[in-house]
């Protein structure tokens, strides 16, 4: 209806659409989830969404994937014009209704030292030290998520680990989903959908930061420094798999994941990550795009590539998707 009549629609389940345990009777939202669906209307009424931003991804140290456009994505007040630059490049966008833009410059090769600037009537926003070069997804279970410090060869590899171009982007949840049960002062923070204790952020490989990446990632991400001499970026994200006593003992947590869990009851395969707007069959990061599972805002919107699903695990030979 609203394209027939050539206005913009107003979503006021935005805010609900993950949050299955504010509208009980799939119909009515309770007091929390009518104040959520007024703060939508007011923001889209009013145009103000908290001024222009960047997604955490976009950080000091990021890591940009080469040869294929780059898309820079943020949020911003309704009908703000944002201007991005990087190496002497620029491109422009504007902010809709919903407070989303997206930026898209042209493709490079490999690259270091870097500057990406954001400008707007607003602010202006200076992110140093970006890269251009490999950038995979390392998504799964705990068999991903277990850490480089547990290995039989940790002493060794954390001392050769120093890599100022191997970069990781880890978001490490705040409550293990082993099988015991949350509090529910845990549970009320994932409810929320607050699920990462802490703002992610790039970190290079050194013996300080190496201990606590993926053990698989990190080899992955040394196999492809050393084979392709190029910039390399791993953004982390597995979660080991949800039990049911993870949530509570009378329910799972709706927010860990709303199309696992419905009323109680799991619907769908746990599978995260696996729908994106850049269909490649080469690694890169994602543009903007609602995940499968439920990650806070800040992160919601990066999950991996369409198309062939590249899930690092140790059976991957990285040289067969690096054809000139």
């Amino acid at each position: 209806m609203a394209q027939v009549a050539q206005v913009e629609l107003i979503d006021l389940g935005r805010d609900l659409h993950d949050r299955p345990e504010l509208i009980h009777d799939a119909v009515h939202p309770d007091t929390t989830g009518a104040v959520l669906m007024a703060r939508e209307a007011a923001a889209c009424v009013t145009g103000l969404r908290g001024g222009t931003r960047l997604l955490p991804v976009y950080s000091p140290g990021a890591v940009l994937q080469r040869y294929r456009p780059i898309r820079i994505a943020g949020t911003a007040d309704n009908g703000t014009n944002v201007t991005v630059s990087l190496g002497g490049d620029r491109a422009t966008a504007t902010a809709g209704i919903d407070g989303t833009w997206t930026a898209t410059l042209p493709a490079r090769p490999e690259a270091t030292g870097l500057t990406l600037t954001v400008a707007a009537p607003d602010t202006t926003i200076t992110i140093p030290d970006i890269a251009i070069g490999e950038v995979w997804i390392a998504s799964g279970q705990s068999n991903m998520e277990f850490r480089l410090r547990n290995t039989v060869d940790a002493a060794e590899a954390v001392a050769e680990s120093a890599d100022p171009l191997l970069r990781f982007f880890s978001m490490r949840p705040s409550p293990a989903t082993d099988a015991y049960t949350w509090p529910d002062s845990v549970l009320a923070r994932v409810d929320e959908l607050r699920y990462l204790s802490v703002p992610s952020r790039w970190e290079a490989a050194s013996p300080s930061t190496s201990p606590d990446f993926s053990a698989v990632a990190y080899h992955f991400g040394r196999m492809l420094r050393d084979s392709l001499k190029v910039p390399v970026g791993i953004v982390a994200n597995p979660v080991g798999e949800p039990l049911p006593r993870a949530g509570s003992t009378s329910r799972p947590s709706s927010a860990m994941s709303p199309t696992l869990w419905s009323n109680g009851r799991p619907t769908t395969t746990y599978s995260p990550g696996r729908r994106g707007a850049q269909s490649s069959t080469r690694p890169a990061i994602a543009t903007p795009m609602n995940p499968p599972i439920s990650l806070p805002p800040a992160y919601a919107h990066w999950t991996a590539p369409r198309g062939r699903h590249h899930m690092v695990s140790g059976r991957e030979q990285c040289p067969q998707y690096r054809k000139p």
